[in-house]
């Protein structure tokens, strides 16, 4: 086996172990769980970014993101930008919205059934 292939290995295991153990631990279990429900097959890849992005948190900000849009933060489970927000909806509000798990992985199924993997980068 590679030494490249190793480093993968290691680091899918390394996750693997996280998701099942300290995540759930922190209440990422269900976020996990919720998480493949909504995405169905594509769900295992969808927890990957969900741990990449916030560690599976529903409560992670950060509020160093700027857009396109001149709106700052990305927030929740997936760290989905202000820019996604909805017309005439306030970042504040955005935010609230964006920290309650359900809503976090519904706005991220919407943007992964128009964008793919995209919007996280373009991989699991």
């Amino acid at each position: 086996m590679s030494a490249p292939t190793r480093c993968v290995l290691a680091a899918t295991v390394a996750v693997t172990s996280a998701l099942t153990n300290g995540a759930a631990a922190a209440g990422g279990g269900s976020s996990s769980s919720m998480i493949r429900a909504e995405f169905g097959p594509a769900g295992p890849c969808m927890v990957h970014v969900a741990w990449r992005e916030s560690r599976l948190n529903p409560r992670a900000v950060n509020w160093a993101d700027h857009h396109s849009d001149g709106s700052r933060g990305s927030f929740g489970l997936f760290q989905i930008g202000a820019l996604w927000r909805r017309a005439g909806e306030s970042v504040d509000s955005f935010y609230h919205r964006m920290i309650r798990p359900r809503a976090n992985v519904r706005l991220a199924h919407v943007l992964y059934a128009r964008y793919g993997l995209r919007p996280w980068g373009g991989f699991c």
